[in-house]
């Protein structure tokens, strides 16, 4: 075990081969983030990787930490660990090697929490949707388990969009959200209905969006004037539908240039 390594897997959920969350404590506790934002795991390139993986890409150099940054999953009102929503990539240098942990096992996480992908810049008047693919969805769920309020007059609305069914990994806990609470929507849609026993939602993220699909499933219409839209995952979703919002009158919040934007977006490649 190496004395580089800062942290211990606690707790490993998997939904499906390939596809688990990781709850990781740090040694450094308590850890202090906001919702939204992301930090830093590590292995040592001498960590075996998964059995099924491929080998290791060119370029890993020896007694080298392998480093990748992760969205939080988990509350920023918990202090005592972090939650991260992983996808294995064979090819990759990194997911091989997480997925090849078990409880127990050590890593090392970053001591600092960064990024600006955060609910700081939306008034306590104005709405959120929330548009997420593939583990996209991860900081989504860090900002809806610390603030939303059932009590307040915020409407929340979160979509999350996946090839198939069984990688909807909060589907259970969303839809109790949204079977409970009229401010909260969610609105889950895969894009490979084939031999799966899904019925709901089908088609690309952009494609419902622009078709009004999701509209008249919430009950209301994308308003410049009084919501904050997040999009995080996949870069083809998030330029189009970037572009579609901008047609609606939304602009990209940059904190400087302009304060009063409400696109935000969070790129995972």
């Amino acid at each position: 075990m190496s004395d580089k390594y800062n942290a211990t897997v606690t707790e490993v959920t998997t939904f499906v081969e390939g596809l688990a969350i990781y709850r990781v404590e740090p040694d450094h506790v308590p850890v202090s983030f906001e919702a939204g934002q992301y930090t830093t795991l590590g292995l040592l390139p001498e960590a075996p990787r998964v059995a099924g993986s491929d080998p290791d890409p060119p370029g890993i150099k020896p007694g080298k930490m392998i480093k990748r940054a992760y969205s939080i999953g988990s509350s920023c009102k918990v202090t005592d660990h972090f939650d991260f929503y992983l996808v294995l990539v064979s090819e990759g240098a990194l997911t091989p090697r997480l997925f090849a942990l078990g409880v127990g096992d050590r890593l090392w996480v970053a001591k600092k929490c960064v990024g600006t992908f955060t609910l700081e810049p939306v008034r306590e008047d104005q709405d959120v949707v929330l548009i997420g693919t593939g583990t996209g969805v991860a900081p989504y769920m860090s900002m809806i388990r610390a603030y939303f309020d059932p009590a307040a007059p915020r409407k929340w609305a979160i979509v999350h969009g996946t090839r198939k069914s069984f990688d909807l990994s909060y589907h259970d806990e969303l839809t109790a959200l949204a079977s409970k609470h009229d401010n909260f929507f969610y609105y889950p849609a895969i894009t490979r209905p084939d031999d799966d026993p899904w019925k709901g939602p089908v088609g690309r993220l952009n494609k419902l969006l622009e078709e009004g699909t999701f509209e008249t499933a919430w009950g209301h219409e994308f308003d410049a004037a009084s919501q904050h839209v997040y999009l995080c995952g996949n870069p083809g979703m998030i330029d189009g539908a970037e572009k579609w919002l901008q047609d609606k009158g939304f602009s990209e919040y940059q904190k400087k240039k302009n304060p009063d934007g409400n696109i935000h977006f969070e790129k995972y490649w």
